[in-house]
């Protein structure tokens, strides 16, 4: 299996991908073709396999891998990837960078890059509640290229510096509202024991927030969630 490595934009026309791969020493593998299927291969073979749409070369020796990658090549975009990023241009003006590291996968780039935009539309959450509850939940994962990007959308939408800094003790603060000081406390619920939540907390929610907007929450932590651990591994 690929190691972590640098997963940039695999099918930008002067784009390249470079993997580490593991071999063990007694089932070392090749291909004899350019395709996806891996077959075992002699000590000393040189293999070629065709991972994430370019084709790697891999040379094998019988201590391990005796060269871990010899070339990469590049392939132009295929129509698929072409016809998202277009989409995306003309939604949001920019191809957000998780995304086309997810172009590494025909499978999962458009069903999230639908979701993604989908998330970027109409909203029951005003603009400040929506950035809250994303930039709390880019703060718990400790992602800082999500927290830098959020926090200059949350001041855009009304947050002050002051605000900001009690998103992370709201207990006590006296610049958040119980509204925002309950959307801080489900951020960390859900994150941590979603199946645990007390139900006099429920009872406050829904006293504050419409179901609607609770099930949006909800989405966009889990949503958010998963592009903070996707960049997080991959180091984007």
């Amino acid at each position: 299996m690929p190691e972590r490595s640098a997963y940039t934009d695999p099918l930008g026309m002067t784009a390249s991908y470079c993997t580490l791969i593991q071999a063990h020493q007694r089932n070392f593998w090749h291909s004899d073709n350019d395709s996806r299927t891996l077959l075992p291969a002699a000590n000393g073979a040189a293999g070629k396999a065709g991972i994430h749409g370019l084709s790697v070369v891999l040379r094998f020796s019988p201590g391990g891998i005796d060269a871990a990658i010899l070339t990469c090549s590049t392939r132009r975009r295929n129509n698929l990837v072409k016809s998202v990023y277009a989409e995306l241009e003309q939604q949001l003006g920019h191809v957000p960078t998780f995304l086309k590291t997810l172009a590494h996968s025909n499978r999962f780039l458009k069903p999230v890059a639908d979701a993604y935009l989908g998330l970027q539309g109409e909203s029951g959450l005003s603009d400040k509640t929506r950035e809250l509850v994303i930039l709390k939940t880019c703060r718990l994962d400790k992602c800082k290229p999500m927290i830098d990007q959020h926090t200059e959308l949350a001041k855009t939408a009304g947050w002050t510096d002051e605000q900001l800094q009690a998103f992370d003790n709201p207990a006590d603060s006296a610049t958040l509202s119980f509204y925002d000081k309950d959307a801080l406390r489900f951020v960390e619920l859900v994150r941590s024991t979603p199946d645990e939540i007390p139900a006099d907390f429920w009872t406050q929610l829904d006293n504050h927030y419409t179901s609607d907007q609770v099930v949006e929450m909800i989405i966009l932590i889990g949503f958010y969630s998963m592009i903070n651990r996707l960049m997080l591994a991959l180091e984007i």
